[in-house]
């Protein structure tokens, strides 16, 4: 693609400085930083170029492109990774001097809540809050729950006795999310201002219950989960693991020394990408490793991940120092349908004095097919309604893998689902797919393959002691603690030894073939590959016999074939540009943001997708349904939080190509009681 003059102005501008690149949605961006990442190597033969994106599909479509347009030597002066892997490589390359061992492995979200519920354990109880804990925590607790029926017993010290995992694993999950909210400053005091626990209050549903309800009661909760996070820094150590969040603290813990000071001077210039979705701590990361030679790439507009903590205002703030290179030149989309990103995002105050309209590269053609809306009366209509439209474009040669189905809540699809599978419709749905992430099968597959690279790895030990199903439930595992710690064993060294025979015969007999399934991992072939470790271990921890004994062996065996498929692809990509690689850099590797890999299981099937899952992504077509009050937009918490909603419309709104369709309807499944009103987003679009 030849450049345009915003492009070319981009990548000419100068290696030293700030430089943004407020890159709108389809403007060419990477192309653009593919560009200027070439000229900088060929300007300066010598010292390293570091490009950060925001996931690791991003990170590595980049990869592929650097591939076709640099040479060999050039491509060896370029790292390249998402902000978690690069961190992590630094931490590992100074293991020592922080205090870990280099061969630590990193434990994924679900191990990280085994963590901290763990620790939380400790401080509620096994029979509730007891005495210790302060009215605050236990405000906290109860807003899991239904606030107004329980607010009355809050107010008279009358706690709960007891919670159940779903309610610990909730509150778990605050801890982490503080982490991300927080300034640099504020994890060295331990005092967070209001704006950070405004923050940290809306990324929980629990803690913006008591941020509404007791505003100083979150500033209590949010010192309480920074308290289990830096113990959570010392039991982790103990394993020989880090988790994401700790990575983020470990950096900014070096960033007070001198120890990234070898990296940044290796650095000829660094370049990050999607950097509307960076937080604070990342931020910080960036001014120390590249304080005079930095490009910035993103789209204020296109922030949607402040749940994650990111940060659109640090972005804004970085735009007004540098010299901002603006690409409006809209490669992807026809005028009409910019038109409609145009007109709703420029009802956001946040970043409205760099707005500027995009405009389409290619004029209207009679490829163009409209952007129209459409009312029914139910969701079912609804759903009949694009099933038709599906048929009739793809009668006229429209591909199914060149149709989208965005929403913005699940809430919406239950109906359009069942339709679609009537219908016979071939789909690629992501949404499903983000379910078998959070499956049993993953999960228990990414737990067995770190006790193959870190075998004292106790939060992936303790998550396997009853997988497959051997009758080790929560109570047996308390049983097992409780006889560890009266032989100052941790749980991994007393069923190891022969001290398990104090346990009652039934519980031994289930612990010891626990035991032999670990003994027969650790002694797993030590030149296997990543494919070869998945075969290896569904196959020696009995998992295949187990499932495929279950009533739905037939699902089972689906996913483990998804899981076989996912393994493999990944595999081939990595070893190919790491050939190198161990089955400790594979696993970890794999284990990183494997949440964000897309398989796409059907070759030409219609796409299915979350908004926040189509971030990158285009088609010709692009279906919209559940554009009504209190879906899209779903419930707004303020103005803050309606611009959050507003920009994730924008993006839905710019993945369209030629086609894009707005439904809506009177009423649905999910909101039976609710007499459903268009959405003030279609008014806004201009395309009510």
């Amino acid at each position: 693609m030849k450049l345009n003059s915003e492009q070319i102005a981009l990548v000419n501008a100068p290696v030293q400085g700030l430089t943004i690149g407020a890159a709108m949605a389809g403007t060419g961006k990477s192309t653009t930083i593919v560009e200027r990442a070439k000229k900088i190597l060929t300007d300066y033969p010598t010292g390293k170029l570091l490009m950060i994106s925001f996931t690791r599909l991003s990170a590595d479509d980049l990869r592929k492109k650097l591939k076709k347009n640099l040479t060999e030597e050039q491509l060896r002066r370029v790292i390249t990774g998402t902000f978690h892997s690069v961190m992590g490589t630094v931490i590992r390359n100074q293991a020592i001097e922080v205090g870990l061992n280099p061969n630590f492995s990193i434990i994924d979200e679900y191990s990280t809540n085994t963590l901290y519920k763990r620790l939380l354990d400790t401080k509620i109880g096994e029979n509730g809050l007891g005495e210790a804990i302060d009215k605050p925590i236990a405000e906290w607790v109860y807003s899991t729950f239904d606030w107004n029926k329980h607010s009355d017993r809050v107010s008279e010290g009358k706690y709960p006795y007891s919670f159940s995992a779903r309610n610990i694993n909730t509150i778990a999950s605050s801890v982490g999310s503080l982490v991300n909210m927080a300034e640099p400053t504020e994890l060295e005091t331990g005092n967070f201002s209001s704006e950070t626990l405004y923050r940290f209050a809306k990324s929980t549903r629990q803690s913006w219950n008591l941020y509404q309800h007791n505003e100083k009661g979150i500033a209590w909760v949010a010192g309480f989960c920074y308290n289990i996070f830096k113990e959570s820094i010392l039991e982790a150590r103990k394993a020989n693991v880090v988790t994401y969040d700790q990575i983020l603290f470990i950096c900014h813990l070096m960033t007070k020394s001198n120890l990234l000071d070898s990296f940044s001077e290796s650095l000829l210039h660094t370049i990050v990408d999607e950097a509307q979705d960076t937080n604070a701590l990342q931020f910080e990361f960036i001014d120390k490793i590249a304080p005079d030679s930095l490009t910035l790439v993103g789209d204020v507009h296109q922030s949607i991940y402040s749940f994650r903590g990111g940060r659109p205002d640090m972005f804004l703030k970085y735009m007004e120092k540098g010299i901002v290179y603006p690409l409006s030149r809209n490669y992807r989309s026809f005028q009409p349908i910019l038109d409609a990103g145009n007109d709703v995002i420029a009802y956001n105050s946040e970043g409205r004095e760099f707005l500027k309209r995009m405009t389409a590269a290619t004029d209207l053609s009679e490829d163009f097919r409209g952007v129209v809306t459409y009312q029914y009366d139910t969701d079912k209509e609804e759903a009949e309604a694009i099933i038709k439209q599906i048929k009739f474009w793809h009668n006229r040669g429209v591909s199914y893998v060149d149709m989208a189905i965005l929403v913005r809540s699940r809430q919406v699809l239950p109906i359009l689902n069942k339709e679609l599978q009537m219908a016979k419709i071939p789909l690629n749905d992501t949404t499903q797919f983000a379910d078998f992430m959070k499956s049993e099968v993953m999960i228990d597959t990414l737990n067995f393959l770190k006790i193959l690279i870190n075998p004292q790895d106790i939060y992936a030990f303790l998550a396997t002691l009853d997988r497959p199903k051997r009758g080790i439930g929560e109570v047996a595992i308390k049983k097992i603690e409780q006889a560890a710690a009266v032989h100052e064993q941790s749980v991994i060294e007393f069923i190891l030894s022969e001290n398990v025979k104090e346990l009652t015969p039934g519980l031994q007999k289930k612990v010891k073939a626990y035991r032999d399934v670990y003994n027969e991992l650790l002694n797993h072939n030590k030149d296997f590959n990543l494919q070869d470790a998945v075969d290896f271990l569904l196959d020696k921890t009995g998992y295949l016999t187990w499932g495929r004994s279950q009533k739905n062996a037939e699902a089972f065996d689906s996913k483990i074939a998804t899981l076989t498929s996912l393994v493999d692809d990944f595999a081939t990509e990595y070893i190919s540009n790491n050939p190198q690689s161990t089955l400790f850099d594979q696993v970890n590797a794999f284990t990183f943001d494997m949440t964000s890999f897309v398989k796409e299981e059907t070759p030409d099937g219609v796409t299915i997708a979350t908004i926040h899952g189509s971030k990158g992504l285009e088609w010709d077509t692009v279906f919209m349904p559940g554009m009504e009050e209190e879906m899209f937009p779903g419930e707004a918490i303020d103005e803050h939080d309606l611009e959050d909603q507003r920009r994730l419309m924008y993006v839905g709104t710019t993945r369209a190509r030629k086609h894009l369709v707005f439904t809506h309807a009177k009423s649905r499944v999910v909101r039976q009681d609710a007499k459903l009103t268009p959405s003030r987003f279609l008014k806004e679009a201009n395309v009510e």
